[in-house]
């Protein structure tokens, strides 16, 4: 045995003693035996990744990434279970949104194993939406490789798809022979004509292309042209014709479940057409009972959790069990969409979804019933009456629903009327900022003399992406411009009151309310701040609301953020 192998059997004995050490907790001592058997070979891969994990634990995670970094760097083909290694590198990379190194260890986890564990799939694409759009093979190759996972959300993994298979300036249409190269690009994977055959596109440049294609038809050859025939037929059928409409699917589901059971509240006795608020004439009810939101098809990606995580990511922690199931009201569920997400991911929970729209709700139990979830109920009731529920729940999500109430005030008070005496609500709000473009979308249609309404949906819609796709980026590249429902709930709500840093700074003071968000992956944003933080709210809204106005499209999905009374600034047991 030469030097070198006795140098790294030293190392292992090493290695091992600081494995027995962490395991029992012992980190200062197991760190200094993971020194040692550095010292002896500094390239030993066990080592390394303990180390690395060590780290993490202790909540290094800059140091932990270096050494998890160094460890892959020295695995080969040989290595048993490579995939672990890569693994470990982008949860770290992923914790703290080190995207491009952690999207790579991802891919060679991915790569590495011969089956692809649902955890790691959703991970992949969680991380994979931060990052900016990138023609990469490789991207491509490990997408498709992870749609074949049970139960992964092919809607999520299509838009991702499309976003990576024609970013912008990859085929440039004033070029000539441009609709052989787009035919080429497209089906140089099998993948890509499976997809653009089964999923709606929801990316604006290449919708925008292959619509242009048929004008070139002569210039391809046969082959391509059945090609790109069969997509441009399948693309008109699964958008329903250039979003006349698509719900026909939504209201065959609801109208053959109309006696699906759906609960009401106490004393309820009415019919499901009625609800215990009068809603007569309402036109948000009317508009939702005609566009149920959001649309859906696949279960949306979850991990199993628990409720102490939940409210460990806001800085309360609650070291005692829960003497009663944790319930959690959804205010404003819809289709139910993020319900069943939420009872996927806190199966231990129990989980209760309110709408003023029966439509939406009958939706919704379709999809609970289809997919056997058993522990989210859906009532039909107005936010304003919770407390016919008699329940007071632990964690209250409220998104999406503030900005379209005529009255937010009446809402807030009875969410808080709800909530437990120890418990947070989520709330979602439209930007003021964000959504100028909507504001500037109407300017246009103006100066091109097109009504702003629904029934100028496909014209505005061209006008959008094709005349002014710099100015409308953040309303064309999103999912919701893709759907007939979707394009409604964006466009063309029937009433939008939007928020600002200083409209939320008001709210808090205004119900005494402590603050935690918003969360960010910009190195350049304020930080995301927890609960009990001490941190001056008005100060940190005000370098939000600088933020903002420098990068106006940051929160072009939603103020997030949880809010909780401010009655202690110690953290109580649930």
């Amino acid at each position: 045995m030469d030097d070198t192998q006795l140098r790294h059997e030293a190392s292992e004995i090493e290695r091992r003693v600081g494995d027995e050490l962490f395991s029992h907790q012992q980190l200062t001592r197991a760190a200094a035996a993971y020194e040692r058997s550095l010292t002896l070979d500094k390239n030993n891969i066990k080592t390394l990744n303990n180390f690395g994990a060590l780290y993490e634990k202790l909540g290094d995670t800059e140091r932990s990434i270096e050494l998890y970094r160094k460890a892959c760097s020295q695995l080969n083909n040989k290595t048993k279970n490579a995939h672990v290694y890569y693994r470990n590198l982008a949860r770290a990379c992923h914790s703290i949104k080190k995207i491009n190194l952690g999207l790579w260890a991802y891919e060679k986890a991915i790569d590495s194993e011969d089956t692809t564990s649902y955890e790691i799939a959703v991970n992949y694409l969680d991380l994979l939406s931060s990052a900016t759009v990138s023609s990469n093979k490789q991207t491509l190759i490990t997408l498709e490789k992870i749609s074949n996972v049970e139960k992964i959300d092919l809607e999520l993994l299509s838009h991702i798809y499309y976003k990576n298979l024609l970013p912008r300036s990859t085929i440039d249409p004033s070029q000539a022979k441009w609709p052989p190269k787009l035919a080429a690009h497209l089906f140089n994977y099998k993948f890509s004509f499976q997809i653009l055959t089964t999923q709606v596109i929801t990316n604006p440049i290449l919708e925008d292309l292959l619509e242009r294609s048929k004008e070139y038809s002569s210039d391809l050859d046969q082959k391509c042209q059945s090609l790109l025939s069969e997509v441009i037929d399948a693309q008109h059928h699964l958008s329903q014709h250039a979003f006349n409409t698509d719900g026909h699917k939504l209201c065959q589901i609801t109208s053959n479940t109309s006696k699906l059971h759906i609960r009401k509240p106490r004393g309820q006795n009415q019919s499901l057409n009625r609800l215990v608020h009068d809603t007569t004439g309402d036109p948000l009810r009317s508009f939702y009972e005609s566009n149920p939101y959001p649309k859906w098809t696949y279960l949306p990606h979850h991990t199993p959790s628990t409720i102490y995580d939940y409210f460990s990511t806001t800085g309360l922690i609650h070291t005692n069990k829960l003497s009663l199931k944790a319930k959690i009201l959804i205010a404003g569920c819809g289709t139910g969409r993020h319900a069943i997400q939420m009872a996927l991911n806190y199966p231990d929970a129990q989980i209760f979804g309110i709408d003023i729209s029966l439509s939406s709700l009958q939706f919704a139990n379709a999809m609970k019933q289809k997919h056997n979830i058993e522990n989210v109920s859906f009532i039909h009731c107005s936010i304003f009456d919770i407390s016919t529920l008699k329940t007071k729940f632990h964690i209250i999500e409220c998104i999406g629903v503030l900005h379209h109430l005529k009255q937010p005030s009446r809402c807030i008070k009875a969410l808080l009327m709800a909530l437990r005496r120890d418990g947070i609500i989520k709330l979602g709000l439209y930007s003021k900022t964000a959504r100028t473009s909507i504001e500037t979308l109407k300017d246009k249609c103006s100066e091109h003399k097109i009504t702003y309404s629904p029934e100028n949906l496909i014209a505005i819609r061209k006008l959008a992406a094709t005349q002014y796709p710099d100015k409308m980026k953040s309303i064309i590249w999103s999912r919701d411009f893709f759907s007939h429902q979707g394009c409604m709930d964006l466009l063309f709500n029937p009433y939008e009151d939007n928020y600002t840093p200083k409209r939320i700074y008001d709210l808090l003071r205004t119900y005494n309310l402590d603050f935690c968000g918003f969360e960010t992956y910009q190195p350049h944003a304020p930080f995301f701040t927890k609960f009990n933080s001490g941190e001056d709210l008005r100060d940190l809204l005000h370098k939000w609301h600088i933020f903002e106005s420098v990068n106006p499209s940051f929160f072009s999905d939603m103020y997030l953020f949880w809010i909780k009374p401010r009655n202690t600034h110690e953290n109580r047991k649930l």
